[in-house]
């Protein structure tokens, strides 16, 4: 279970974060209409990992899209973020997500 309230990890560069949204919008082609937003929670409960980062992508009409990524926000890789895309069938562009 997750606790709510307080969190003990730092705060995510938003830099960082504006990366990963980048990398995301181009692994996955968005367009202009979609949101994509980034968090990093912290669970306590045994089994469940301690820090996990959450990708979810809101377009109009359309369920929200939401993956998992057991890392901090400030770990995660481009290659992360390709692989928890991959079932798309675009490849990351690398011109655009150039930056890390």
């Amino acid at each position: 279970m997750l606790k709510i309230g307080v969190s003990q990890l730092p705060k995510a560069d938003p830099n960082k974060l504006a990366l990963l949204k980048q990398w995301v919008q181009s692994c996955v082609q968005l367009d202009e209409s979609a949101t994509v937003f980034i968090t990093q929670l912290e669970c306590k409960e045994p089994g469940c990992p301690p820090i996990e980062t959450i990708v979810a992508i809101m377009r109009v009409d359309e369920p929200t899209e939401q993956r998992k990524i057991h890392k901090s926000v400030e770990e995660i890789t481009l290659t992360d973020i390709s692989n928890l895309f991959k079932n798309n069938s675009h490849e990351c562009d690398q011109e655009k997500t150039k930056g890390k």
